[in-house]
């Protein structure tokens, strides 16, 4: 439930961060693309996170992995949020790995 609720404030403060909302001081910026907010964490947050976003239950087998430093990435739009990226680890390889 605080994972939920911790994303949802996330939602809507950036909802509300249009310019002349009052949520951040982002008045002065020009939005001309989505506004983007990273955050760290653990392995359980990031499953409660995956499990909101794809509308898991908390009892739903999970079929998701939460390696670390993976790169996870999630949207918020038109009132839901969605998996866009999950557990991409490509950032972490090497040139000549693969040899």
């Amino acid at each position: 439930a605080r994972v939920c609720a911790w994303l949802d404030r996330i939602a809507g403060a950036v909802e509300s961060s249009a310019p002349g909302a009052g949520a951040f001081p982002l008045e002065s910026l020009e939005l001309n693309e989505p506004l983007r907010v990273i955050a760290v964490t653990h392995g359980g947050v990031l499953d409660m996170a995956y499990r909101h976003a794809a509308g898991l239950t908390l009892d739903a087998p999970r079929r998701h992995q939460t390696l670390n430093a993976a790169r996870n990435v999630l949207r918020f739009e038109r009132g839901v949020w969605k998996v866009l990226v999950w557990a991409d680890t490509e950032h972490l390889t090497q040139p000549g790995d693969d040899l």
